[in-house]
């Protein structure tokens, strides 16, 4: 099953105000080797920012299998209200 919808609820609050709904965008073609194979979600904020979330497409349909149990994998998180801009972060489902 793939989703079409990603909520990121954020706890750290040096990352505050990035917590939304993505929508899946289809069309994301990478330019960076790095992201190839990614998919990308993105959530405009009220004040016109685009976040952009960049993970493995395996996520979509539930991520890799945790040792400690459940799923996830690694994320990017990409757009101009964190700093530098870019943040990688692990997500478990």
């Amino acid at each position: 099953m793939s989703r079409t919808r990603a909520k990121l609820v954020v706890a750290d609050p040096n990352v505050a105000g990035v917590s939304g709904t993505y929508n899946y965008n289809p069309n994301y073609k990478p330019r960076a080797a790095s992201h190839q194979g990614d998919s990308q979600y993105a959530w405009d904020d009220s004040q016109g920012h685009k976040m952009v979330l960049l993970f493995e497409s395996s996520m979509r349909s539930g991520g890799a299998a945790l040792t400690a149990g459940g799923h996830g994998g690694d994320v990017t998180l990409e757009g101009p209200r964190i700093s530098h801009a870019m943040l990688s972060l692990f997500c478990k489902r």
